[in-house]
């Protein structure tokens, strides 16, 4: 049985708007990091995204269908997850490790990929700074 371990952050609250071609956000907040498995415990404990750095992913990240996410893109065991407002509508979003991001609105996922936010998001793991050079 897997466990999903989560770390509680104190809340953050922005007050920007970003806006992926038609999808705009406002609000951003970030309530929580996590990690799925004990393998993943010791790689993923010091992943963790600020409000502005959530803000810039959305507005760099492009949204994608479901089926190109699973076929090509890789599911991470490491996220970082909170709430947004869309269309006056307080959603909740979660982003990998490896730039996936979903947003849930009422019965909608909104699906997004940020094919240059690498930097940042290797910036949160100092193991993993050797594979930025």
């Amino acid at each position: 049985m897997k466990f999903i371990y989560l770390i509680a952050l104190s809340s953050q609250v922005g007050c920007t708007v970003a806006q992926t071609s038609d999808f705009q956000i406002a609000d951003i907040e970030v309530t929580e990091a996590g990690y799925q498995g004990e393998r993943a415990r010791k790689l993923c404990a010091h992943f963790n995204l600020t409000v502005e750095q959530a803000d810039d992913y959305f507005s760099t990240a492009k949204r994608i269908d479901e089926n190109k996410a699973h076929h090509e893109h890789d599911y991470y065991s490491c996220w970082v997850s909170g709430y947004l407002m869309h269309d006056n509508e307080k959603c909740e979003w979660q982003i990998d490790i490896g730039s996936l991001g979903s947003v849930y609105c009422k019965d909608q996922v909104h699906t997004f990929f940020c094919d240059t936010c690498e930097g940042f998001m290797l910036d949160q793991i100092p193991s993993l700074q050797i594979l930025k050079t």
